[in-house]
């Protein structure tokens, strides 16, 4: 049983538990109305304490405030059905992070046009996910119809606050966006095929380890997560270091989205994804 609806149910029979109790007091004189009605508040304001939102977390939320660079981020709780902006509306490049959205329009194409990938596009696809290698991107590109092939991908998703350009990888975008896209690569009732998903899923659990920093960090080894990154020295603000994926677990299903700009180099981006992630992971599993 999910260990967060479980936690629920028992709140909610402490709570009753109180009532019960104050209410019993009240009948029996022992406290004014007014003053029991004043203690009632109290527990429910003390039940109701708990964080929802992983962001507002006081270790996420003191880490964050003690960047320099600029971080936008998003989570979607599987479980609740809840969904977590961090500076929502902020839109940084994505870099390689679009391969995985270059890689659902190219298969979403496919299906569409009732065929297989070709084997030249499935090793291109492989290696464009697993390695990050931008000549198999490049070569997908025309594939899809450039960007405005992948902008009519993406409006089909619903994505508002993106817009593809000539050059894949320099495209700003949301975490908002990109958990709608990471929900058709995941969830059910998906503009893509399940062969499709699986396809995907598979390529992001078997990224190369070199680049599996950001969401994976911190996650136990037997939980099931899927990732793309990227990372790209842009002109005007410096480092882009972004994460992208999935974490599922007996208890804990979550997408999450991180991106970050304005770092003095890419180390600096990579300890500040590795961290946000691993801070998610905590909220997430004491919940």
């Amino acid at each position: 049983m999910n260990k967060y609806f479980v936690r629920r149910v028992v709140a909610s029979l402490v709570l009753l538990g109180l009532f019960a109790s104050i209410g019993s007091i009240v009948k029996y004189g022992l406290l004014p109305n007014a003053d029991a009605i004043a203690v009632e508040k109290v527990a429910v304001k003390k039940v109701a304490a708990e964080p929802e939102d992983p962001f507002k977390y006081p270790a996420l939320a003191k880490y964050l405030a003690s960047r320099t660079n600029k971080v936008t981020a998003g989570l979607y709780d599987v479980n609740t059905g809840q969904t977590f902006l961090y500076r929502p509306g902020e839109r940084h490049v994505t870099a390689s992070m679009v391969k995985i959205d270059i890689l659902a329009a190219l298969l979403y194409s496919a299906k569409r046009s009732n065929r297989l990938l070709t084997s030249s596009e499935s090793r291109n696809a492989r290696v464009m996910i697993q390695q990050s290698d931008n000549a198999a991107a490049t070569a997908l590109w025309p594939k899809i119809g450039y960007s405005a092939g992948l902008n009519a991908f993406n409006a089909k998703l619903g994505f508002t606050q993106t817009k593809a350009v000539p050059s894949w990888g320099m495209e700003a975008t949301t975490p908002a966006d990109q958990l709608k896209l990471l929900k058709a690569i995941v969830l059910p009732d998906s503009l893509l095929s399940a062969d499709s998903q699986k396809y995907i899923q598979k390529l992001m659990e078997s990224v190369v380890n070199w680049q599996r920093f950001g969401i994976p960090t911190g996650v136990p080894t037997t939980a099931k997560v899927g990732v793309k990154n990227g990372w790209y020295p842009v002109r005007t603000t410096g480092w882009q270091v972004n994460s992208a994926g999935y974490v599922k677990t007996d208890d804990h299903f979550y997408l999450a989205v991180i991106m970050t700009a304005h770092n003095k180099n890419q180390q600096y981006g990579t300890n500040a994804v590795n961290k946000i992630s691993q801070l998610l992971w905590a909220f997430q599993s004491s919940r």
